[in-house]
C-alpha cells in the first residue's frame, strides 16, 4: 500500500465531525476516483498450461540430449569384436547441474513468481541430469530408456485426453484413489526389495509370479 492509499484510507475512516462538506471529498467520490480498484484475478487455462508444459518439456529434452552426449564416448573400432561401441561415464557437470536444479527449485518454491525465469533453467538442469543417468541405465539394459519414454508419453497423452473431454474429473475422490494405488505399489516394491536382501527364494517362485 502506497502513501496515497494510506491518506485515502485515513480520510475515509476519519470521524464524522472532521469530514469536509465538499462534494469533491465525499466518500463516494473517494471510492470511485481516488481508490484504485483491486487487480483482476488471472485464471489458468488448459491451453496456457499445455503450451508452457510443452515449452519446458523442450528444455528438458534439450538438456537430456546434452547430458546423454556428455556421458557417452565412442570406443575405438580397433578394440575388436566383443566390445561395446560406447562407454558411459557420469560427466563432471552432472553434480553442478544437480545442485543448480536444487537451487532453482528452492527459489521457485519460495517465490513462485520467479518461475517465469528460473523455470527454464530448472528444466535444463534436470534434463541434463536425466540424460546422463539415462545413458548409464541404457548401457546396462539396452532399450530401457526408450521404453520408459514411450510409456510416459502414452500416459501423458491418455491423461490429457481424459481431462480435456471431461470423462474423468480431478476430484478429491479421484486423487485419493490414485494416491492409494500408488502408495500400495510403492509398499509392494519396498517389500520385495527388503525380502530380496535376505534372498528368500519363495519370493520368486512360480506361484508368487502367477499371483503377481
Amino acid at each position: 500500500m502506497n502513501d496515497r492509499e494510506v491518506r485515502v484510507s485515513s480520510t475515509m475512516s476519519a470521524p464524522r465531525e472532521l469530514r469536509s462538506g465538499n462534494p469533491a471529498l465525499s466518500d463516494e467520490f473517494v471510492r470511485t476516483n481516488l481508490v484504485s480498484p483491486p487487480p483482476a484475478a488471472r485464471t489458468m487455462s488448459v491451453a496456457g498450461v499445455s503450451l508452457k508444459t510443452l515449452i519446458l518439456l523442450g528444455f528438458v529434452i534439450g538438456g537430456a540430449a546434452w547430458g546423454w552426449a556428455s556421458a557417452t564416448e565412442d570406443v575405438p573400432a580397433e578394440l575388436g569384436s566383443g566390445y561395446a561401441d560406447t562407454t558411459v561415464t557420469i560427466p563432471g557437470g552432472f553434480w553442478l547441474a544437480s545442485f543448480g536444479a536444487f537451487l532453482f527449485g528452492i527459489l521457485i518454491v519460495v517465490v513462485p513468481g520467479r518461475a517465469a525465469v528460473f523455470g527454464f533453467l530448472y528444466a535444463l538442469c534436470q534434463g541434463f541430469c536425466l540424460g546422463a543417468i539415462s545413458a548409464a541405465f541404457n548401457a546396462q539394459t539396452d532399450g530401457i530408456v526408450g521404453a520408459a519414454v514411450l510409456s510416459t508419453g502414452c500416459v501423458f497423452i491418455a491423461s490429457l485426453f481424459l481431462y480435456l473431454t471431461r470423462i474423468i474429473r480431478p476430484t478429491q475422490k479421484l486423487a485419493f484413489g490414485v494416491a492409494a494405488a500408488m502408495g500400495g505399489l510403492v509398499l509392494l516394491y519396498f517389500f520385495v526389495f527388503v525380502l530380496s536382501i535376505f534372498d528368500w527364494g519363495w519370493l520368486y517362485s512360480d506361484s508368487f509370479a502367477r499371483s503377481a
